[in-house]
């Protein structure tokens, strides 16, 4: 599964009586279903009046999309974001007479599976944001080579914007107030460049910018890719056993020997001289005798 982490941005949701807005993410909840991904709805309803239940209509659509998008497991994720469209065009149709007080109804619907591969639909005027590195690319415009733009059948829901994201990518969905707040303080393009860890501090740094906002938004971040730690492996080592050193004093054996042989050739030789000085005392005796 891909690593994704979600923010959903309140900006003081009770300060503006006349418009609601609310954010749905919709995960699978069994191992068939796991090859959808992540079906997200961001929606906002701007009425003439009070909102007079609003909300109940936007979570209403919300629950009818999300039944039909993971409905059929042996369908493509593709597939079966068509098919929770033309489901979600049907029950905007049925209420086009409600539609019809409101001042302005804003969605946007988008997959996100576990290959990366986005798929994005929208009504009204959010805006969609793919922040790559330094990159800033609106998909609404669907202006990348990369991204395929689809027709759809309906008289809300008309394209289908599909393209494959990489780890770092971050999807922006927000109205155009809070878009141009964050244009104007430079927030995309920081966000664009940050890494995850970075997301939460850029965040709170605008903290009280964010209190003259009002309104909502979604920020999608595919978490980077941790390179593997080099492992270190130790094999096992031969076990080299020295021996004590034992000091033999057998190397002394032929010193003695030489001693000892030594000694007896001396006694020999001065046995010799004495028997010879023996002799010669002897000799000299008789003669002077």
């Amino acid at each position: 599964m891909a690593k994704i982490k979600t923010f959903e941005l309140y900006f003081n949701p009770k300060a503006d009586k006349t418009t609601a807005y609310k954010t749905f993410c919709f995960q699978p909840e069994g191992k068939e279903e796991e090859k959808f991904g992540t079906l997200y709805i961001i929606g906002e309803i701007e009425s003439y009046s009070a909102q007079r239940g609003y909300y109940r209509f936007l979570k209403k659509f919300a629950k009818i999309t999300s039944r039909q998008y993971f409905l059929f497991s042996e369908k493509a994720p593709q597939e079966s974001f068509k098919a929770a469209l033309e489901k979600a065009n049907e029950f905007l149709i049925q209420n086009k007479k409600k539609l019809k007080e409101l001042k302005n109804i804003n969605i946007e619907a988008l997959t996100l599976d576990e290959n990366y591969l986005l798929n994005v639909a929208g009504i009204g005027n959010l805006n969609c944001f793919l922040l790559r590195e330094s990159q800033i690319l609106n998909l609404n415009a669907a202006q990348s080579n990369n991204i395929a733009k689809e027709s759809q059948k309906g008289d809300f829901f008309q394209n289908i914007i599909r393209g494959t994201l990489s780890p770092g990518d971050k999807i922006f969905i927000g109205s155009n107030k809070i878009k141009d707040f964050f244009e104007k303080e430079n927030i995309l393009s920081l966000l664009a460049k940050s890494n995850s860890k970075n997301i939460k501090k850029i965040l709170k740094k605008y903290k009280k910018g964010f209190q003259k906002l009002s309104g909502t938004a979604l920020l999608i971040n595919i978490k980077e890719e941790k390179a593997p730690k080099p492992s270190l492996v130790f094999s096992a080592l031969p076990h080299f056993h020295l021996p004590y050193p034992s000091f033999s004093w057998l190397w002394l054996k032929p010193y003695n020997f030489l001693i000892s042989r030594l000694t007896k050739e001396g006694l020999k030789r001065n046995l010799i001289y004495i028997l010879v000085l023996i002799i010669l005392l002897l000799l000299g005796y008789l003669i002077f005798k």
